[in-house]
């Protein structure tokens, strides 16, 4: 069996989709022993730290000899690239999980410091790799071409826990995710909330937006939507997570995500498990699942006025508990841990 080392760009102090994947990489390879060692390493920690019951170790830590396999996940960190062209002088090959960061969408964004950094080291660090690991077909399809280098799809997987039953839920549309307004389009989503409340609030509907604050995120939610909050349309609130997480999404007919660019978020995993109606922008890269389900609402394109649409037939919908069990099915399949993983580690470790 191999030994593999996974490079990232975990933080200490939050857990991230990312580190959660990784890290969940990591244990269930062991787990079903498709590795006979995995460690994950990351570049911004200086000391080992427990992430998903799993010791990440900085970077300086790792020892070229002590594995034989090696994954970086994360496109756009300098450490990741040096350490990749090392890898490449001692003849080693790689896999990279681009986890969204390829998204030609995520281009957009500070366009000139991207494309420059893309040019001059996200591009050999690519064509450098043996495989590029994409999450869905959605997020392949989205992402910039990557030439040559071969790809392969394996999703993320998450925990199952026991939650609300398929058929008890408020109308009510969820989100939960970092109050990034940019890269989670909370700019437009607000701006749609603000548009559907001036052509007339439906009546018994409510938006839930939870989530830790990002570069004033949380404020600047607060000072747009004051009026809907005072009056309970709206509720804006904190991280959840754990028993409180899942009973939020127990509890809610729909979740919504308006992200920009995405690798494929576990929060959209999370709520189908629930038994979430799911709304979704294109750049989730998990909007062709509706079409598998044959329920929820695809935005045809992120702006206030589609926004407007799907919310305002969101808030008519009558569905049976059936559909919403299927939903939870299948959500549970899509998150399948062991499936999952085995796929992962079969393809990435070929090379």
């Amino acid at each position: 069996m191999r030994k593999v080392a996974f490079f990232t760009s975990i933080p200490k102090d939050r857990i991230t989709g990312p580190s959660y994947s990784v890290t969940l990489l990591a244990n269930k390879g062991l787990e079903l022993q498709l590795a006979e060692r995995a460690v994950v390493f990351s570049t911004k920690i200086k000391s080992p730290v427990n992430i998903n019951s799993h010791s990440v170790r900085p970077i300086s830590s790792f020892s070229l000899s002590d594995f034989d396999a090696f994954v970086f996940s994360g496109s756009f960190d300098i450490k990741l690239w040096w350490l990749a062209l090392k890898l490449k002088l001692h003849g080693k090959k790689y896999v990279v999980s681009a986890r969204g960061g390829l998204m030609r969408e995520l281009f957009k964004k500070t366009p000139l410091k991207k494309g420059i950094a893309y040019l001059f080291f996200v591009k050999p660090y690519l064509r450098g790799a043996s495989a590029i690991h994409f999450l869905m077909d959605d997020e392949r399809l989205n992402s910039i071409d990557i030439g040559k280098t071969s790809s392969f799809v394996a999703s993320n997987s998450i925990s199952v826990p026991g939650v609300a039953g398929a058929g008890d839920k408020e109308n009510s549309v969820t989100f939960i995710g970092r109050l990034d307004l940019y890269h989670k389009g909370l700019d437009v989503l607000s701006d749609g909330i603000l548009l559907l409340y001036e052509k007339g609030w439906p009546k018994g509907f409510s938006v839930n937006i939870f989530g830790p604050d990002f570069n004033g995120g949380r404020q600047y939610l607060e000072k747009k939507l004051t009026s809907l909050i005072s009056e309970g349309h709206v509720k804006l609130g904190g991280a959840v997570t754990g028993p409180e997480k899942w009973r939020l999404l127990g509890q809610s007919k729909f979740f919504i995500h308006t992200s920009r660019y995405e690798g494929q978020p576990q929060s959209v995993m999370e709520a189908l498990i629930a038994g979430c109606i799911p709304i979704l922008s294109g750049g989730t890269n998990m909007s062709s699942i509706i079409e598998d389900l044959g329920i929820g609402y695809r935005m045809g394109s992120l702006d206030s006025s589609e926004v407007v649409r799907v919310l305002d037939e969101a808030s008519e919908l009558n569905c049976k508990d059936e559909d919403l069990e299927r939903i939870r099915d299948y959500g549970k399949q899509l998150a399948d841990a062991d499936r999952n993983v085995t796929t992962f580690y079969s393809e990435a470790l070929k090379i």
